[in-house]
């Protein structure tokens, strides 16, 4: 879980951040790591907005903000690759449309996983004190967003939570791989065939229809609050066109908006002529919760003159 760095963290952190900055940081002399672990505990950590990732109970990686950069992403070694840096950014990309950080050009770590979050160079410059090349990077989530597929006489509109990064930095919905939308579609008779997320304009003709409830930001559902679900904004959209059926891909869309616990199914609210039906999320991440004959409902009652 994510959660706001205390005090009594310190130790843990100053160690993670030795044992992550010796592998990615591998081309700095041990002076300058020792400096900067000085600075960190002294300056940085007092100074900064901080989150840690808590994993069974110990620290496996942290996040430092001071107000948009990225100060400090580091995980622990042995806990790479699980997610957590993805977790992290995505609650700094919640608190900030815009984010900035700096990373060494030899760091082999960091560079692949900013890149593939959406950070973009800006400029290039070597840094003083170490004389290494250090790259300014850029994120902006704001021309990222996805835009509705929208139209008149719609028989579902389907509605996720919020677009991921990978569908926001291809402009594509559910672009994840693992994902199980396109799939089901097909699979429950709505497509004629698996269409891929780059032909997703295409559901028009199938008269579906796609947006997500919270369109200010992007990520996993633990990376949203409460202030950022577009209720009033789906409303109004469902009001001008008028699908039969408005679709929650998965249950915590369908809760904030209907604020309510829900289940699967037809709910008893309407929009206008619109019904309210939830289903479960395609998301790989939701596999646990994964079962197709709710889908399969969906598009019976589509099919209803």
């Amino acid at each position: 879980m994510i959660r706001k760095y205390r005090e009594e963290d310190l130790e843990a952190v100053l160690e993670l951040w030795y044992e992550a900055s010796l592998v990615a940081h591998w081309f700095l002399t041990a002076e300058f790591l020792q400096t900067e672990r000085t600075k960190l505990r002294d300056v940085f950590l007092p100074q900064s907005q901080t989150w840690v990732y808590e994993l069974d109970g110990a620290v496996a990686g942290f996040l430092s903000l001071v107000e948009n950069e990225v100060g400090g992403l580091f995980i622990r070694p042995s806990a790479q690759r699980q997610g957590i840096g993805k977790a992290l950014m995505d609650k700094a990309a919640s608190l900030h449309p815009v984010l900035v950080l700096d990373v060494f050009e030899k760091n082999g770590v960091g560079r692949p996983f900013y890149a593939k979050y959406g950070f973009t160079q800006v400029s290039k410059q070597q840094d003083p004190t170490t004389r290494e090349m250090l790259l300014h990077l850029r994120y902006t989530q704001e021309t990222n967003m996805l835009p509705d597929l929208l139209a008149q006489k719609l028989d579902v509109v389907i509605c996720g939570t919020a677009a991921g990064h990978k569908s926001a930095s291809l402009r594509q919905y559910y672009a994840k791989p693992g994902n199980r939308f396109w799939p089901t579609l097909y699979k429950i008779g709505l497509t004629p065939r698996i269409l891929s997320p780059a032909e997703y304009q295409e559901l028009l003709m199938h008269k579906i229809g796609l947006t997500d409830l919270v369109k200010s930001k992007l990520g996993m559902d633990s990376a949203l609050e409460k202030g950022d679900f577009g209720n009033k904004i789906l409303t109004e959209k469902m009001r001008r066109f008028q699908p039969k059926y408005l679709c929650f891909n998965g249950k915590r869309a369908g809760k904030e908006f209907l604020q309510r616990k829900v289940k699967y199914g037809l709910q008893v609210e309407r929009i206008g002529e619109t019904q309210i039906f939830v289903a479960p999320s395609t998301s790989g991440a939701a596999n646990r919760w994964w079962d197709i004959k709710e889908w399969e409902t969906l598009a019976e009652i589509c099919r209803r003159k």
